[in-house]
């Protein structure tokens, strides 16, 4: 009676191990899939001014003048900014130009009592151009709304925000401080996915879609949505700006 009961009850154990073991095995199976991120058209506006004055004055003294007293920016944003503020400084006396110390120039400013003009403030302390800082954003939404299993081909529909391909954005203008005009405007964009980005994504029969990034295949983790963003990629995010600059600084 005894070895019966152990007989029956190991039966029952293996069965519900390969029961187990069937339902793992015949799971969903991640699947790579690519999602793609349309090309923002950037905004590179130059005056017949700026560019003869560039082009007469090759070597140019220029001060970065970038926003003050910003509201609704955290500590580690405003750190992340004034790195790459120094970067473009850093580029641009690396490129030949007299970049003059923001900081000093801003105390200057904040302690005089006249209404600012470029002209005199120009000729005052030695600048030739100033470039004055309008948006700098690290992590702006942009949603894709489908994507493609690359196995299969297939195009899918996501959930609204499911897929994040946020992107970086910098704008500033350049104005010319011997006549006080504004030269041209710049909004430079970096992006990323745009040539695609591979993602892992699991179907579930009756349950929402889960998805993971390739780099993160390793981890049973899985997400209602997932992002690609340049918050922890400053050096890189600097770099590009810093270029576009130099290069909008020397008529390329």
């Amino acid at each position: 009676m005894m070895n019966t009961l152990i007989r029956k009850s190991t039966g029952i154990m293996i069965g519900v191990i390969v029961c187990m073991t069937i339902v793992s095995c015949g799971g969903p199976k991640p699947q790579l899939a690519t999602v793609k991120a349309p090309v923002l058209n950037d905004m590179i506006v130059a005056t017949n001014d700026l560019k003869a004055y560039l082009a007469t004055h090759p070597k140019l003294s220029v001060v970065l003048r970038v926003p003050q007293g910003v509201q609704n920016v955290t500590s580690a944003q405003q750190e992340q900014n004034n790195f790459i503020y120094a970067e473009l400084e850093k580029t641009l006396l690396m490129a030949g130009f007299d970049v003059k110390d923001r900081a000093s120039v801003q105390n200057i400013l904040q302690n005089t009592s006249d209404i600012f003009d470029y002209e005199q403030i120009g000729k005052k302390l030695k600048i030739d151009l100033f470039i004055e800082v309008t948006e700098l954003s690290l992590a702006i939404p942009f949603y894709q709304p489908n994507y493609k299993v690359k196995a299969t081909g297939s195009q899918y529909t996501t959930s609204s925000e499911a897929l994040n391909t946020s992107y970086a954005r910098f704008g500033y203008k350049i104005v010319i401080a011997e006549t006080g005009s504004v030269g041209g405007m710049f909004t430079i964009h970096k992006q990323r996915c745009t040539e695609g980005c591979d993602f892992e994504v699991l179907f579930r029969t009756g349950m929402p879609t889960k998805y993971r990034l390739s780099e993160q295949r390793n981890s049973d983790i899985w997400y209602d949505r997932i992002n690609w963003t340049f918050l922890n990629t400053q050096n890189e995010v600097a770099a590009y700006f810093a270029n576009q600059l130099v290069n909008a600084l020397k008529n390329k």
